[in-house]
């Protein structure tokens, strides 16, 4: 899972290890090119390096412009109970009145749409809704995103119309994962999926974009045929 700003070649990116990292590549080579490309830019301000594979906790903090973002490894490297603490502490630590990302790789089984099973644990997910932090992650590989939840273990829908207001106790989570490989079918459905965008739907290969503004961010998935499936809206309510 990765975020790119300013441009798709030129812009910061900021890498959330995923298995493919461990498993399939030289995680240190991964690595290495992705600090790299952080400190080739002054825009992104980070707490801490990146991790090693072998890192009990490996999550990091960054901030763009008043985008906070908590990074985690959680379900990939490390202990499930190391990674909590280390999202908690890195949230607590966000700026008054930033906007929150929480950031990770895999999933609970109820977060996507497709085969994966229950690998993070649900302490991460309620620990960013109670912040307001939005919530993105990857692996499977298709696209959803949920309504506004006051639970994600739960997942109790609050408000299913965008424009969304996230608070301390509401937010929302997405799975942007058909940025590489090809899109899988769609396995699983459920009420709190606002947007289901698989291989059954037809999917092509794109990215969730997002413009933050003061009070006001503005979400949209594109494809790569140039279509947009998907448009939201999300208001600061902290």
């Amino acid at each position: 899972l990765a975020f790119g700003f300013v441009g798709l070649f030129i812009g910061p990116v900021l890498l959330a290890v995923g298995n493919h990292d461990i498993d399939d590549s030289n995680y240190a080579t991964v690595v290495n090119l992705a600090q790299k490309r952080l400190n080739n830019q002054s825009a992104v301000k980070c707490s801490s390096s990146y991790p090693t594979s072998t890192s009990s906790s490996s999550g990091m903090a960054c901030q763009l412009n008043n985008v906070y973002f908590v990074i985690s490894g959680v379900g990939t490297t490390g202990s499930i109970s190391g990674q909590e603490t280390s999202l908690a502490s890195n949230l607590n630590k966000a700026p008054a009145g930033a906007w929150r990302i929480c950031a990770w790789h895999k999933n609970q089984q109820d977060m996507q749409v497709g085969g994966k099973t229950n690998e993070t644990g649900w302490n991460v997910y309620e620990t960013c809704r109670q912040k307001g932090a939005i919530i993105a992650t990857g692996h499977e590989h298709s696209y959803s995103r949920t309504h506004l939840l006051s639970s994600m273990t739960n997942k109790t829908v609050v408000d299913s119309t965008s424009p969304y207001t996230l608070t301390n106790g509401r937010t929302l989570a997405f799975v942007s994962g058909l940025g590489g490989t090809s899109p899988r079918d769609q396995e699983r459905n459920g009420a709190w999926w606002a947007k289901i965008y698989t291989a059954t739907q037809g999917a092509k290969n794109g990215v969730l974009f997002g413009n933050f503004y003061e009070n006001h961010a503005d979400f949209y998935f594109k494809n790569v045929n140039g279509q947009i499936i998907d448009s939201f809206t999300v208001n600061k309510g902290y």
